[in-house]
């Protein structure tokens, strides 16, 4: 084996394991993020009995695996569920 075949093998070696250890610690640290702060447009705002669908990583460590990967619900539930909004 040469040298650069050696150095290549020991880079993708490398950058497996930094993808791996990436893959597993971001599940980690999602879970332990609170409720989202969502930012509204004046428009979006306006209809309080609108529903809002947003991923249920919106709320954090609240979320669970038996939610659906989507969410809808008004912004009241959702201010309930500890969702923050910003209408600019």
């Amino acid at each position: 084996m040469t040298h650069s075949t050696s150095l290549r093998r020991s880079v993708a070696l490398i950058a497996t394991a930094g993808l791996i250890a990436t893959g597993v610690a971001a599940p980690a640290l999602a879970r332990t993020k609170g409720p989202a702060k969502i930012t509204l447009t004046a428009k979006a705002a306006q209809d309080p009995a609108g529903r809002l669908c947003m991923p249920k990583t919106t709320l954090g460590k609240t979320a669970t695996r038996e939610m659906p990967e989507t969410i809808c619900q008004t912004r009241a539930d959702w201010e309930t569920a500890g969702v923050t909004f910003v209408v600019k």
